[in-house]
């Protein structure tokens, strides 16, 4: 009896791997806006084409990553919106078509809750950084650990008005500056504001 080993290989190509299966906003005050940053990254060897990305479901939108190119270990960033205009728990999906391997559309659940019940704002105020063009600002709830970015684009006054806050929540707040060659800094001490509750 003669034996035959057979050696496989597996056939590498695009593969698009995003930094989370899913997206919960949690609550938000009715009429207000929040967005998260998600990242879309090619984990195979070859090119990955991004046909579109879209957002379904009341009140969640998304911006960027659409008519995209990935090279081999490359990342698109996208924001995630969320706009409730009622209130009570609301679902949807964020999809990704591709012509990656496997898996031509990736679909992320999202997830929020529109509140009706707070009407409150948080005004944050910072000291000017001589080197800044502009700031990033961060807000997460007291306890989590982690802070999402609430403004895509650097913004370059020093304060910011939120009005994505909910009455009987606590937040904590942070701020880092740019400077003119894109470097980020450190995030600043952390603002912990308490919300009335309604």
């Amino acid at each position: 009896m003669t034996i035959l080993a057979v050696a496989g290989c597996s056939v590498s190509g695009p593969s698009l791997v995003p930094s989370a299966t899913k997206v919960a906003f949690g609550r938000v005050a009715v009429g207000a806006s929040t967005s998260q940053l998600l990242t879309l990254t090619n984990m195979g060897n070859v090119n990955v084409r991004i046909a579109r990305v879209s957002a379904s479901g009341k009140g969640f939108s998304v911006s960027g990553g659409s008519k995209v190119v990935l090279a081999p270990s490359q990342a698109v960033t996208v924001s995630v919106g969320f706009n409730p205009d009622i209130a009570g728990k609301a679902h949807g999906s964020l999809s990704v078509t591709s012509d990656a391997l496997g898996d031509s559309l990736v679909q992320i659940a999202l997830s929020g809750n529109g509140d009706a019940t707070s009407k409150h704002t948080v005004a944050l105020k910072w000291q000017a950084s001589p080197q800044a063009i502009g700031y990033f600002i961060y807000r997460g709830s007291k306890g989590s650990g982690a802070l999402s970015k609430l403004n895509v684009a650097l913004d370059g006054s020093t304060s910011f008005i939120d009005s994505a806050v909910v009455g009987g929540e606590t937040y904590e707040y942070a701020v880092t500056s740019v400077n003119s060659s894109n470097i980020e800094s450190m995030a600043s001490n952390r603002t912990t504001v308490t919300i009335p509750k309604p």
